[in-house]
């Protein structure tokens, strides 16, 4: 999920087809839920308050009930009753369930052809400067993957001041296409890759370490180049995964977005092809107080 679709006004129907039809993976900032999801037990009500405040505890999202996945992709709707399970009913049950009160949460029923009986609820959820929230069950959780997980009692005792800290968010990945160039005699096409983080905190930054890991890529097939001009570093881990890191060299202030990270990749022609479908990136974040990870295909990002 990007921000562009986190920071849209309203949704619509098609934007629930759209993420189905383009198998828009879970990840640290969207869930999808069945409609079993939502039911008047005290067991769900549970799960919902330990969902939603796993999202406030961590850096937001969007959690939508009413889609069911398989492998964490949508692949079909979950209708909820609107008759039966109302925005008002799941507003009571988030501000009852958990402690402290969140606020800015924003509920949108999106209804097929108006039919309240065919619910979709998304539930989006911003990054909470009143954190850390607890659940109903006495236990804080946060985000982790595809899972809501209990915290580590260091991992609360940071959040009570995660209002004065600075944190470091992914912001975005360029891509440039550069062209195909020759390297030891074979055929290889270049592209650029810059690695964008922003601090979102309240205070400057002065650690922080982006790292690159490449999933279902053949080594023997690319080459890869670092930036001169900044603190790059090239590995291959003992599980032979290709990992590129950077780190910054001046302070980064509140509200500032910087490349962190500066590499390209050579990729030889005949392989091109199957390294844009198939590749992975495994994006960390590492700042002075937590560490960050989400996952991103190749395929799904866009030159710039």
């Amino acid at each position: 999920m990007d921000d562009v679709f986190y920071n849209k006004g309203s949704y619509s129907w098609s934007d629930l087809e759209e993420l189905i039809k383009n198998e828009v993976e879970e990840n640290l900032n969207l869930d999808y839920k069945s409609s079993r999801s939502l039911d008047k037990t005290d067991q769900k009500k549970t799960e919902i308050a330990k969902d939603i405040s796993a999202f406030a505890n961590s850096n937001g999202g969007i959690i939508i009930y009413g889609i069911e996945e398989e492998n964490h992709k949508p692949v079909s709707f979950s209708f909820v009753d609107g008759k039966i399970i109302t925005k008002e009913w799941l507003e009571n049950v988030i501000d009852g369930n958990i402690h402290q009160r969140i606020s800015g949460i924003k509920i949108f029923p999106i209804r097929q052809d108006g039919d309240l009986s065919k619910t979709v609820y998304l539930v989006k959820i911003p990054i909470s400067t009143d954190a850390p929230h607890m659940s109903v069950d006495n236990k804080y959780y946060r985000r982790y993957n595809f899972k809501s997980v209990p915290m580590e009692e260091y991992e609360v005792r940071l959040l009570y001041r995660r209002e004065s800290l600075s944190e470091m968010e992914f912001s975005i990945i360029r891509i440039k296409h550069v062209g195909i160039e020759n390297e030891n005699q074979i055929a290889m096409m270049k592209r650029e890759f810059s690695i964008h983080v922003k601090n979102i905190g309240k205070s400057l930054e002065k650690n922080c370490k982006v790292e690159v890991e490449m999933f279902d890529v053949d080594h023997a097939n690319i080459v890869i180049h670092l930036d001169k001009n900044s603190n790059t570093s090239y590995r291959i881990s003992e599980n032979s995964k290709a990992i590129v890191s950077g780190y910054n060299t001046a302070p980064i202030f509140p509200d500032e977005e910087v490349a962190l990270l500066r590499y390209s990749i050579s990729v030889n022609l005949n392989y091109f092809e199957y390294f844009m479908n198939n590749a992975v990136f495994k994006v960390k974040i590492y700042d002075s107080y937590s560490t960050k990870e989400d996952y991103f295909k190749l395929r799904n990002l866009k030159l710039n």
